[in-house]
């Protein structure tokens, strides 16, 4: 089966967002295997927290986030030290992954400078493409939503992205649930010319 397309909708339900369905991701398992086959997960690591355990894994926001698309930040995969996605059955060639997030964990109430902070890496393929990425320092603020676009090549039917936590942001304060955050993952056929756009990234505007 050639799956030309994938939208999920990391940590939560099914949903329609324009022409577009994302698929649900509310598995609460170490690893996980879509329905259609097309794709999968797995985690890994331990939350710094004697309290926590698989439910974790989803997170959902405590405030409303008021842009176009909205529904997709509603919840959010985390994990607490690794999380991969794999894409499978897909053609050979270049693809447009866009990852969407929002920081709903650690609240818009606070002083940003109390804050505690998300930092971790983002790899896709294999291939480092952010470090020590703070999501709310890039969308700025913890209330806002920030999308990143990349091009990746596949060459064995397989693109895989993952998200590491390297031991940076905040540690204290237990609990905490610190570890790399995902609000939703598409992948669509990419550009031949290969441009990768890991440089920008969309903001809310406030005016």
């Amino acid at each position: 089966m050639i799956a030309p397309s994938l939208f999920i909708n990391c940590g939560g339900e099914g949903l329609n967002v324009g022409d577009k369905y994302y698929e649900a991701d509310n598995s609460t398992s170490l690893y996980y295997i879509s329905p259609s086959k097309t794709w999968g997960y797995s985690l890994s690591g331990d939350f710094l927290s004697p309290d926590s355990n698989s439910s974790n894994f989803i997170q959902t926001q405590s405030y409303g986030i008021h842009v176009a698309e909205s529904e997709l930040y509603f919840n959010a995969r985390i994990a607490p030290v690794f999380l991969s996605y794999y894409a499978f059955c897909l053609q050979k060639g270049k693809y447009n992954v866009t990852l969407h997030f929002a920081e709903i964990v650690f609240g818009e109430k606070e002083s940003y400078s109390k804050l505690k902070r998300r930092v971790f890496d983002v790899y896709i393929q294999d291939e480092r493409k952010l470090m020590n990425f703070d999501i709310a320092k890039e969308a700025r603020g913890p209330d806002g939503p920030l999308t990143r676009y990349f091009i990746a090549d596949v060459n064995d039917s397989v693109l895989k992205i993952s998200f590491y936590w390297a031991g940076k942001g905040s540690t204290d304060d237990l609990p905490t649930l610190n570890g790399p955050l995902i609000s939703a993952i598409s992948i669509t056929p990419g550009d031949s010319k290969g441009y990768d756009f890991s440089f920008f990234w969309l903001v809310p505007s406030y005016s």
